[in-house]
């Protein structure tokens, strides 16, 4: 067995078996297919299998970060809105319970 480093561009290198993908982005998302084909004669007769494997990449935007932070803000906003209208409703009412006192 012998592992050969092959570099198959500036980002992405095979090591081995093993396929490194450095500093991923969205042109390297996609479908990764692994053959392999293994020869042997056993019991007088010769097998050549294949074997493969797939496996899908997909690469986040670097922004992804923003969206939930946007909904954490929203809500914040909503709630800050929602304390304020019930602390003005509060101050209507004691001042109509203050009014209604004094008469």
């Amino acid at each position: 067995m012998y592992i050969v480093i092959t570099e198959l561009s500036g980002s992405i290198a095979l090591n081995g078996f093993d396929i490194q993908v450095n500093n991923a982005d969205y042109k390297h998302a996609g479908l990764y297919t692994c053959e392999a084909v293994n020869e042997y004669t056993a019991a007088g007769k010769t097998s050549k299998p294949l074997i493969v494997i797939e496996r899908m990449l997909r690469v986040k935007s670097e922004l992804a970060w923003i969206y939930p932070l946007s909904i954490i803000v929203v809500i914040l906003i909503l709630l800050a809105i929602i304390i304020g209208l019930c602390e003005v409703r509060k101050r209507r009412q004691n001042k109509l319970s203050e009014y209604m006192i004094q008469e």
